[in-house]
């Protein structure tokens, strides 16, 4: 699973649990509120961080309230970040002796 490192710094604060509720979930204001403290994200790309990661499918989301939770474990995200740069560098190596 490939993140930019805007998506990555989402996922690193909910993998750290400090902010999420008993249910591990948080509300995307809230998180949005402390990235903007911690690290200056405005509004809008913290919600551009969350739709991205809904995508990817690493994050969940429930209404009412924007409520999300991530839906991978740092561990699982690092095993899908190896297994495709391994992919990578096999069809780049087929690549190169195909020419």
């Amino acid at each position: 699973m490939d993140f930019s490192n805007g998506e990555l710094t989402v996922m690193e604060m909910l993998w750290k649990g400090e902010c999420l509720d008993e249910n591990g979930e948080i509300q995307a204001l809230e998180l949005s509120k402390l990235l903007n403290e911690k690290y200056g994200f405005g509004k809008t790309s913290c919600y551009t961080f969350f739709g991205r990661l809904l995508e990817k499918g690493a994050i969940t989301r429930r209404y009412p309230k924007y409520t999300i939770k991530p839906l991978i474990s740092r561990e699982e995200a690092l095993r899908k970040q190896q297994q495709e740069a391994i992919e990578r560098i096999g069809r780049a190596v087929q690549q190169e002796c195909r020419d």
